[in-house]
């Protein structure tokens, strides 16, 4: 076999493997290379019409929504997700940012509690103290982020916002 032949079958081994790892979640893409995500979103969205009770393309699409800060949308996406029995922890935790950010503290606090009780994580602690910030109650915010840093204490979003409230005026 000639030397072209073998870096020929050589490339074609390697993307087998590059689309096998991929396909496993082994690789993920580069945070630094765009992704065309227009495509996605009309795809998303053909899906949805098709479909319109599936709860987790909602979930996805409102996570696009999250991505472009566009939280109304977001919310939406959101609240039909749990309409459609999608009931997975980050989409309670995702709406109660989403409420949040629309300045909906005392509607976002239950939603933010259910999501700390499906699952005790890092961000669900820290949307939470995000709410009870919103709302005032600085100790306690400052409670469950101590409480977020210690699930997670590299995560620099959660200790963003603890500086942020520590500068905040009382």
């Amino acid at each position: 076999m000639s030397r072209l032949a073998r870096i020929g079958w050589l490339l074609v081994l390697y993307g087998a493997l590059v689309a096998m790892a991929w396909s496993r979640g082994a690789i993920r893409w580069p945070d630094w290379l765009p992704v065309r995500v227009g495509g996605q979103l009309a795809s998303l969205n053909r899906h949805l019409e098709r479909n319109p009770k599936d709860g987790s393309a909602y979930a996805l699409r409102a996570d696009y929504w999250l991505d472009q800060g566009d939280y109304v949308r977001a919310r939406q996406d959101l609240e039909k997700a749990l309409q459609h029995g999608y009931l997975k922890p980050p989409v309670h935790n995702n709406l109660a940012w989403s409420l949040a950010h629309l300045g909906l503290f005392q509607e976002a606090l239950p939603v933010a509690r259910e999501a700390v009780a499906r699952q005790r994580a890092s961000y669900s602690l820290d949307t939470l103290a995000f709410v009870q910030a919103g709302l005032g109650n600085r100790d306690e915010a400052l409670e469950l982020y101590a409480l977020a840093l210690a699930l997670d204490p590299t995560d620099d979003e959660i200790r963003a916002n603890r500086a942020a409230l520590l500068r905040a005026e009382p």
